[in-house]
């Protein structure tokens, strides 16, 4: 039995027995060296080994996956940037508000407190006196807006 044809490369048989293991020690071992360095014989081999046919579908999908593809990245931009504006957004309202002041002028008062040998504060009067100041910085963003309105 001739194993490779006269261009140097496997028959057909050859690949076939050797797909099934019916080739001896010494036949299968040159197959295999074959293998190892012949590209077009390795890519016949492997069409061997499989029997399945591909199918294609009846309508093209790539149209169908890029839309939902640029889809889902619009999602997720519009999401991080959304995010990101919000958060802008709160900064600015928070800044024009005087939130950002109020808390400067508590950190101020507190600086010149220790300069003062008769002021005995305690931290817990200053996370207290910090607690009113934001309830009422954040009462004075709630009386901004109008919650009717959603109940219409």
């Amino acid at each position: 039995m001739e194993l490779f044809k006269e261009d140097g490369h496997l028959t057909d048989l050859a690949l076939k027995m050797s797909v099934e293991n019916t080739l001896g020690e010494t036949e299968s071992l040159e197959v295999s060296e074959h293998l190892s360095f012949c590209d077009e014989c390795l890519v016949r081999y492997s069409n061997f080994l499989t029997d399945d046919v591909l199918i294609e579908p009846e309508k093209p999908l790539t149209q169908s996956i890029m839309r939902k593809i640029r889809q889902k990245v619009i999602k997720i931009i519009f999401n991080r940037y959304f995010a990101a504006t919000a958060a802008a957004v709160f900064a600015i309202v928070f800044w024009q508000i005087g939130v950002f002041s109020d808390i400067y002028e508590v950190s101020k008062e507190r600086n010149l407190a220790k300069y003062k040998p008769d002021t005995h504060t305690t931290v817990i009067d200053d996370i207290n006196n910090h607690f009113n100041k934001l309830n009422e910085n954040w009462n004075k963003i709630l009386s901004k807006f109008d919650f009717n309105y959603f109940n219409n």
